[in-house]
């Protein structure tokens, strides 16, 4: 039991750390063109580098085991839409692709 309140606390703020502030786009000007696609590492730019990655991620999620009803829940498709994309966040070097 306790393991497992570890691991709901863990993921709580994982949840905070990388998609609670993805629902916020700052309000500082941007450094550079918020449509570059350059991979440099300014507020905009993970803004919408971010949004394309969930974007992603939600196609596939989408196509997943559509058969199963399971998986047609859209609280279960927002579920593995955040785990995957916290993954991909923590492992950037091998990312989400």
């Amino acid at each position: 039991m306790k393991a497992l309140t570890q691991q709901r606390d863990e993921y709580a703020t994982l949840i905070a750390k990388y998609v609670k502030n993805e629902d916020v786009v700052t309000k500082a000007p941007l450094k550079k063109d918020p449509l570059s696609r350059d991979t440099g590492s300014s507020g905009g730019n993970n803004y919408y580098e971010n949004h394309d990655l969930r974007n992603m991620i939600k196609m596939d999620v989408t196509r997943t085991y559509q058969e199963i009803k399971f998986f047609d829940h859209a609280k279960i498709k927002n579920l593995l839409v955040n785990i995957l994309f916290i993954w991909s966040k923590k492992n950037n070097s091998i990312s989400y692709i």
